[in-house]
């Protein structure tokens, strides 16, 4: 017994020398990685050769690819990003939740690491602090909004938008697994791509805000016979903003948007629509609901019925190098009634197009 308790003594120490060593020596693969000097998905390696001997004795390198690195600034916590949550991953770095968004893309990106090691304080994370995470692609700067303390198990919320959702075994100060989690939930309020865009100058980057039903395929413009029109600026947009990537994420975000309108009007999801159109909302959702019912003259329409009576035109409303709104309008068609349908949409977070009007006119 005297033995036994040794020998589990000892794996203690054995345990943080193991998550220091493969840790830091992943970290510093990481930073490189990032920093130009690697493609950041390759097989992973210790890069010290005086770090190899020890880091086999300890249990080796997880066989799991290397995604970047987290910096959360006001906690001093740099660590590497591995693709999983599996013990042999987040015993040495924070694990990237498989079945959860990529950092930067729509919806929420899960992030795991162990209380004992990484993720010991975040509870002191307030709101409004940053997380950074870090890839070969871009950094992404996250804004922290608020904590919750979960069962294991129980749901958390997706996003339309990117998130970062920190997660740790929790009482923090617990030892081996907990029944409950410690969860972080950021948002992203700012990314900086690591490789030059090949335009005359940056500008930014739009993206329509809709369901993540609509995310994929259908409102594509490849996937429908909207025609399109003609590209017209209002304000002063200077040419920084014109010979940018800007306006050609601007005028896809709003047709998408268009075609989203079209398509969940189509097909009575007033769930979907309502997402889409909950900015122009002024009443309760049930009245807003019987008013579509009755006045959106595409509601319930088959969608091979309807066509397109005018070609598609946009107009940016833009100061400087700033797209305040835009707006889109078109002649939709079903049977002989012919109806103008105009949507007018505002910039949210400096990168999202939201639906704040949108008029359906007979002709």
């Amino acid at each position: 017994m005297l033995a036994a308790g040794i020998a589990v003594g000892v794996r203690i120490p054995l345990f943080y020398m193991r998550s220091h060593v493969v840790g830091e020596t992943l970290l510093k693969r990481a930073e490189r990685e990032v920093n130009g000097g690697g493609p950041g998905r390759q097989a992973l390696a210790p890069i010290q050769s005086v770090a190899t001997a020890l880091t086999e004795a300890l249990g080796g390198t997880p066989d799991a690819p290397l995604l970047g690195m987290i910096d959360i600034p006001s906690l001093h916590v740099k660590a590497p990003i591995l693709q999983g949550t599996s013990s042999t991953v987040l015993n040495v770095g924070a694990g990237h939740l498989k079945t959860s968004a990529m950092p930067g893309q729509p919806g929420a990106t899960v992030i795991a690491a162990h209380n004992a090691t990484w993720f010991r304080h975040i509870n002191e994370l307030t709101k409004g602090q940053t997380v950074i995470v870090e890839t070969p692609k871009a950094s992404y700067t996250y804004h922290v909004e608020r904590s919750e303390v979960v069962h294991v198990g129980q749901t958390v919320p997706n996003t339309l938008r990117p998130s970062l959702i920190l997660e740790a075994c929790y009482p923090l100060n617990a030892l081996y697994l907990t029944p409950t989690r410690y969860l972080v939930f950021a948002k992203l309020v700012d990314t900086v791509d690591h490789t030059e865009p090949l335009v005359a100058s940056g500008g930014a980057t739009y993206q329509a805000e809709l369901p993540k039903s609509l995310l994929h395929g259908p409102v594509l413009l490849q996937n429908n016979p909207l025609p399109m029109g003609t590209l017209t600026y209002s304000g002063h947009p200077n040419e920084s903003f014109q010979e940018s990537n800007a306006p050609l994420s601007a005028v896809n975000a709003m047709t998408e948007l268009f075609l989203a309108v079209v398509h969940t009007s189509a097909r009575t999801n007033l769930s979907d629509l309502y997402a889409i159109l909950k900015g122009t909302v002024h009443s309760s959702k049930w009245t807003w609901e019987q008013f579509e019912i009755a006045h959106n003259p595409l509601y319930g329409k088959s969608l091979s019925s309807v066509s397109y009576a005018s070609s598609y035109d946009i107009v940016l409303h833009v100061d400087g190098n700033t797209l305040k709104s835009a707006e889109g309008v078109a002649v939709v068609q079903s049977g002989s009634s012919k109806t103008e349908i105009r949507i007018v949409a505002h910039v949210l977070d400096g990168r999202y197009l939201d639906i704040t009007k949108c008029t359906f006119l007979p002709e």
